[in-house]
């Protein structure tokens, strides 16, 4: 597959979030189709993902996948065995402990936190401590400017017990393609003042009294932003 790995586009720094959402849902997409097959892959990593130039996201490197229903036998991987690579691993990975499809859910977690982040979740100065924070530690909120909905799709993937993450990658899909959505604007509405036609400037205050009453009483429908009084107000005299 020619063009770069998302390893090399990542390189310690954080990806826009179009871009990084653009990838992560192509990723998602991929492991829907291993995992309605029944594989798991147990290394989801940047540096197995290739982005080609057309920004098409392919999964490669399946040579630690493992059928989910295969039987145990002495040329598979055994239950107790540390497979994968540590950054990215499971608690349950970490542990050496049977995996599941939600195991590649906490590594593809791991992977769109480092898209949007720019640096690992769980990273520190040895691999050992790296492990240890995978099980123990909760890692540091992602940038502010990550939209609240797409951190809750990352902190469920990131879930230390994986019967609290997304239990198929289906649903884990559905979640980030929401949070991709964008939200609709609340309806607004600003009551402008009223002009007094009249030849009675003393009716100047029936003209504010109108505008005040309508105000007042859009306040009170429900999912309505009515602009205040002090702002609206300024148009007075304008054209």
């Amino acid at each position: 597959v020619s063009g770069s790995s998302l390893a090399q586009l990542v390189a310690g720094r954080a990806l826009p979030l179009n871009e990084a959402l653009k990838y992560a849902a192509q990723i998602a997409d991929a492991l829907v189709a291993a995992h309605e097959a029944g594989i798991v892959h147990r290394d989801v990593k940047p540096a197995n993902v290739m982005v080609t130039e057309k920004g098409l996201v392919k999964v490669l490197d399946f040579g630690l996948a493992k059928l989910a229903e295969a039987d145990i036998d002495a040329t598979r991987t055994q239950e107790g065995a540390i497979v994968g690579t540590i950054a990215y691993m499971s608690p349950e990975q970490a542990e050496g402990r049977k995996i599941d499809a939600r195991s590649d859910i906490f590594s593809f977690g791991a992977v769109l936190y480092e898209m949007l982040a720019g640096r690992q979740p769980f990273e520190k100065a040895s691999g050992i401590s790296t492990l240890r924070a995978i099980v123990c530690e909760e890692p540091a909120p992602c940038p502010a400017e990550v939209p609240a909905e797409v951190q809750r799709v990352i902190s469920r993937c990131l879930r230390k017990n994986r019967n609290e993450r997304f239990q198929h990658t289906a649903d884990l899909k559905l979640a980030l393609e929401e949070a991709l959505r964008p939200a609709a604007a609340p309806a607004s509405i600003a009551v402008l003042p009223f002009a007094n036609l009249s030849a009675d400037k003393e009716n100047e205050y029936f003209s504010d009294g109108l505008a005040e009453e309508i105000l007042n009483a859009l306040t009170k429908v429900p999912g309505l932003r009515v602009t205040a009084r002090t702002s609206s107000f300024a148009f007075r005299g304008k054209e």
